[in-house]
């Protein structure tokens, strides 16, 4: 992925009665920062962000829009009531988008084709007399869009067991990792401002906002900053 001008991603789980001390921003969200910083070479112009609480005394739902010096913007999606399991993560640049499911482990590349780029447009077939429409969809993905499903290693060990087994690697043998110290700071640094982002958001625009909905007592009030 080069120079990536948008991306999408979503982490959703159920609720499993782990991490109660902290929120999903800090428990699931934090992941999906680290991957957009490591593919974004520009400055954090902005945050905006907005939470709900369900079960507990943190945010169980987060969204996130992250905005960049160079115009990137990355919306991150991360919830850990949800019904559904979600690991998905797509980026768009000038050559194309790429999605990546990371439960299944499933990596695709579409771009623009020979044929888009260099041939007829599609849309001036279209307007032919008798263009065979019905055609010309199924020749959007294939045709038009080339379509590439990247090989991935999907026999390998889960991203948790790699990063102990990593970590233990550099211990003994003193290498530096693949995330150091300084990238993980900055992937905090942007998940407190996205937090500090959900506090400030005003549910019912009263100075001490609401952050979720009364459900069973549980909602939070934070002082606005």
């Amino acid at each position: 992925i080069v120079e990536p001008k948008y991306i999408r991603a979503e982490r959703t789980s159920g609720y499993t009665f782990r991490s109660t001390d902290i929120g999903v921003v800090h428990d699931l969200m934090i992941h999906d920062i680290d991957l957009v910083l490591s593919l974004v070479c520009s400055p954090l112009h902005s945050v905006e962000a907005f939470g709900v609480t369900v079960i507990g005394g943190y945010e169980d739902v987060a969204q996130a829009r992250l905005r960049f010096e160079n115009g990137c913007i990355a919306d991150l999606t991360a919830s850990r009531i949800s019904p559904t399991i979600a690991r998905s993560f797509h980026a768009w640049s000038a050559g194309g988008c790429v999605t990546c499911d990371m439960h299944t482990r499933e990596v695709k590349r579409f771009a623009p084709s020979d044929a888009l780029r260099f041939g007829p447009a599609p849309l001036d077939m279209a307007r032919q007399p008798g263009a065979d429409i019905e055609q010309l969809k199924k020749d959007v993905f294939g045709h038009f869009v080339a379509v590439e499903t990247l090989p991935v290693n999907a026999s390998g060990p889960d991203a948790l067991t790699q990063e102990l087994t990593e970590f233990v690697d550099c211990v003994r043998n003193r290498r530096e990792p693949h995330v150091d110290g300084e990238q993980a700071l900055q992937a905090m640094i942007v998940a407190e401002a996205v937090l500090k982002s959900l506090a400030a958001h005003r549910w019912d625009g009263h100075a001490r906002e609401t952050i979720a909905p009364p459900i069973h007592g549980s909602t939070i009030h934070r002082d606005a900053a």
